[in-house]
């Protein structure tokens, strides 16, 4: 499929009433704004392809804080990007940095102070936060990260563990 075609799969037929709206509709391949035009899709990062065969990108489970998130490892990042809902309040330090976006564009972003569990960096962590980011959190090249390749194969999620033996120790006791 060339720049300018769109798959099949993709087309999506907007009712009559949203025409007008200036509404954007995401696919697996493509977006279609309200003229009915579709544009494609070309970032696998983020949908896996409609074949059903798995993404490459090196997405795994991990934690910030308290919260299981969907953790990027980007080899083409400097620093450590996390969705801005993700932190509360007393985590932000009150400083700014200047992101530099792929598209050459900036922005200013809050940075903060927050735990990671991941299976590429653990610790606690000095992140931009970023609304609407793809991933909740994206660990770049940043010290104590692993290469992309080669997360901890024996990391766990502990706080799920933990919940798992209390939910098993309170179903003793009340068997009991």
């Amino acid at each position: 499929m060339g720049y300018s075609e769109v798959a099949p799969s993709c087309l999506v037929q907007l009712p009559e009433s949203k025409k007008s709206s200036p509404v954007l509709k995401m696919r697996s391949c493509c977006y279609t704004v309200a003229c009915s035009e579709k544009i494609p899709l070309l970032s696998s990062a983020c949908v896996e392809p409609l074949s059903g065969v798995k993404s490459k990108m090196p997405v795994v489970k991990g934690r910030v804080g308290e919260k299981s998130v969907n953790v990027l490892r980007d080899t083409g990042c400097s620093g450590t990007v996390v969705k801005k809902d993700l932190v509360s309040g007393n985590h932000f330090t009150g400083d700014f940095n200047v992101m530099l976006l792929i598209n050459n564009t900036a922005r200013k972003v809050p940075i903060a102070k927050i735990d990671v569990d991941t299976p590429y960096l653990k610790g606690l962590v000095e992140v931009q936060c970023l609304p609407n980011a793809v991933y909740d959190l994206t660990v770049g090249n940043v010290p104590g990260a692993t290469a992309a390749e080669n997360p901890d194969p024996s990391w766990q999620d502990h706080v799920q563990d933990a919940y798992a033996i209390m939910r098993r120790s309170q179903a003793k006791k009340a068997a009991e």
